[in-house]
């Protein structure tokens, strides 16, 4: 496991990583939205409109857990002509750390995800994966305490931990 910083929807990002991470909680609205109003769930909200509402249907059916959707991010060319950008296939993760989100992260349900997330990047054959340090922001977890063990212990040099600078 690797340990970086930066902003993990920006191009330099995206464009070195396969499989985006997405931190989740479990709630889903009655109009079928899952709850994604703060911190790095509410921009990929934001970036991604109809997100929400396909994690809510997949929550309500399956549960709280990671779920895989593929999306295209486009970002402007430097000194491109006419507006020229580039785009990347790339895979959305979702990655539950909490099951409401007004509670604090669990950290067992933080390695169920970690467990998923592994098989996803087996399963579909993904070489890089960025996540969000789960849980240590909104959450309440302690990254080198309690969070940060856990992910070494199961995460190889495919995967990447991004602090927001």
């Amino acid at each position: 496991m690797k340990e970086i910083t930066g902003d993990i929807f920006s191009s330099d990002i995206v464009s070195q990583y396969q499989m985006i991470g997405v931190l989740t909680n479990g709630i889903v609205k009655t109009n079928g939205e899952l709850v994604m109003g703060a911190g790095q769930a509410k921009l990929a909200a934001t970036l991604f409109p109809s997100l929400p509402k396909y994690l809510g249907q997949y929550v309500k059916q399956y549960g709280n857990a990671p779920y895989v959707l593929q999306t295209t991010f486009s970002f402007p060319i430097p000194d491109g002509i006419n507006g020229d950008r580039k785009d990347f296939e790339r895979y959305l993760v979702s990655f539950p750390t909490k099951e409401h989100y007004r509670s604090d992260s669990d950290l067992e349900l933080i390695q169920r995800s970690i467990h998923t997330l592994v098989h996803y990047v087996d399963t579909i054959g993904i070489q890089s994966c960025v996540i969000p340090r789960p849980g240590c922001g909104l959450g309440g977890l302690d990254w080198e305490s309690q969070v940060k063990p856990l992910l070494e212990a199961h995460l190889d040099d495919r995967f990447s931990v991004i602090s927001y600078n």
